[in-house]
């Protein structure tokens, strides 16, 4: 609803709207500035692989979890650029990481920040500003089971003070 009223008044030729379209353009830019992370669940409802999509709609990085049984096993992010392993993660008998958890820096296009060497940059997690929403959607066969869910991204606000790297503006 924000984002129809801020489109509306940005095209709107009524002088009494001149005094706000500046700020209908930044909303405009707000909402619409995102990436999305495309979860698939298997058939338990437990999320076994995330896709990173950039603005453009590319998928840049993906997460893959491993299980036995109910219990999470490793967890895999790869740089579908190079097609190489970024990090793995294993887990303790009680599904917690046995390794620091790590946010991948990403910049305002949504691409993977690179270091000198051309490595991606990971940092370790922080509490960041940063909006997100998610859509989930249920198996057909058994309504209680999530397939699926979607997450949009948001700029975050403080990625590029705390971390000291001035292009990253989203963290996953």
């Amino acid at each position: 609803m924000r984002l129809k009223a801020a489109r509306i008044l940005a095209v709107s030729e009524d002088p009494k709207a001149a005094n706000v379209r500046s700020r209908a353009l930044e909303v405009i830019e707000e909402e619409t500035s995102y990436i999305t992370a495309e979860t698939t669940c298997n058939p338990f409802g437990q999320p076994a692989l995330v896709a990173l999509q950039n603005r453009a709609g590319k998928i840049v990085a993906m997460r893959t979890r491993k299980y036995d049984g109910s219990y999470i096993v490793s967890e895999t992010l790869t740089d579908l650029s190079t097609g190489k392993e970024i990090r793995t993660w294993t887990f303790d008998p009680r599904g917690r990481r046995v390794q620091t958890a790590m946010f991948l820096c990403l910049d305002k296009n949504g691409d993977i920040v690179r270091d000198r060497k051309g490595n991606p940059v990971l940092i370790e997690t922080f509490s960041a500003e940063q909006r997100s929403i998610t859509s989930v959607r249920y198996s057909d066969f058994n309504p209680t089971i999530k397939a699926a869910q979607t997450t949009r991204i948001y700029p975050c606000k403080n990625c590029a003070e705390v971390t000291g790297i001035p292009n990253c503006i989203y963290v996953w």
